[in-house]
């Protein structure tokens, strides 16, 4: 009984320095899906339930040099890119700043002027109370 209380209190703490270091809104959120730049889901709030939340990526990532990455003020990335999907990421080399070995991240890939680009959306967005949110802002 002991030992499985120690490894419950493992995990929800290895659970926790994951989440400080990255905001993992597919923690607490399912469901996802993109609609044209729209990322949606249902997510936890505070009591647990769940509610349907949404964010506009076209305002928050941006496409350049046929690369994702985030940017402030409605940067954009539809443009350039197209055949957007969601896919669940595993990169072992990057164990050390996600916290966690086993770890999946939420992730999106399109295909930006030619060539496939990723951007790992678990990084930045984060769920507070069922809302989605952009940590870099």
């Amino acid at each position: 009984m002991r030992a499985s209380i120690t490894a419950a209190l493992s995990l929800f703490l290895s659970v926790q320095s994951v989440a400080a270091s990255a905001q993992l809104f597919s923690l607490t959120c399912s469901d996802l899906a993109i609609d044209g730049t729209v990322l949606k889901a249902q997510c936890k709030t505070n009591d647990k339930s769940a509610v349907p939340a949404s964010i506009d990526l076209e305002k928050i990532i941006e496409a350049k040099d046929g690369k994702l990455s985030w940017k402030q003020d409605g940067a954009g990335y539809a443009s350039a890119c197209s055949s957007c999907t969601l896919y669940r990421d595993f990169n072992p080399r990057e164990t050390k700043y996600w916290g966690h070995p086993f770890l999946l991240r939420q992730a999106m890939k399109c295909s930006c002027s030619g060539a496939e680009a990723s951007i790992i959306l678990d990084q930045e967005i984060g769920n507070d109370n069922g809302k989605l949110y952009v940590h870099l802002w």
